[in-house]
């Protein structure tokens, strides 16, 4: 494989708020990511379940990112500000990177296709089979899940962004809190003249 210095540095930043199991489970795969420039941390949205010391007992490795208050999506835009990669993928913390090459197969989109500024990935239910709650592309899921295409939307629970886009839009619109916030977004980076991507990873 390439050197790491022929890859570009890439965050993944999990969400957090009230879920340490999950988040457990989480941090396990996001760090079994086979990829030379990897980051991980939390930003964690004020939790009182003890989120927070099991990442800092648990997972040394990662850098944990404590809110003052529950701010919903906004969490999302302290994590990308956080974070040192040049791409940082988005998560919430129940969605789970099933391949160590996630990563890798990123960082490969990005320079594969430069005018785009964010992937969105497919995300799996309980029984490993297509999200539909999570789906939310203009095209039929039973036919389009399984393969690439440009869309109109950013999934955010499971998203992977150029940073300097990201933070040059504004990131999340905070006001809305949770919902519609994907759809903002997305507005935003393709009238920065960008595209959106969805990729099955």
């Amino acid at each position: 494989r390439t050197d790491a210095m022929s890859w570009p540095s890439i965050t993944i930043s999990i969400l957090n708020y009230q879920r340490k199991a999950t988040l457990r489970v989480a941090l396990e795969a996001a760090l079994a990511q086979d990829y030379p420039n990897l980051e991980v941390l939390v930003a964690d949205n004020a939790s009182t379940d003890g989120s927070d010391r099991m990442v800092e007992a648990e997972f040394p490795r990662v850098r944990l990112v404590r809110l003052p208050e529950n701010v919903g999506c906004a969490a999302r835009n302290a994590g990308v500000a956080a974070a040192k990669g040049e791409i940082v993928i988005t998560l919430d913390n129940d969605v789970i990177l099933t391949s160590p090459d996630a990563a890798r197969t990123v960082a490969r989109l990005f320079r594969q296709r430069p005018t785009v500024a964010c992937v969105s990935f497919k995300i799996l239910d309980s029984t490993g089979d297509l999200s539909r709650r999570d789906w939310c592309h203009p095209r039929d899921a039973h036919e389009f899940a399984d393969h690439e295409f440009l869309t109109d939307y950013v999934l955010e629970g499971a998203s992977a962004f150029r940073r300097e886009v990201f933070e040059r839009v504004g990131g999340y619109w905070g006001p809305l809190f949770l919902g519609h916030e994907g759809g903002d977004l997305a507005l935003r980076i393709l009238n920065a003249g960008h595209d959106l991507l969805y990729s099955p990873m």
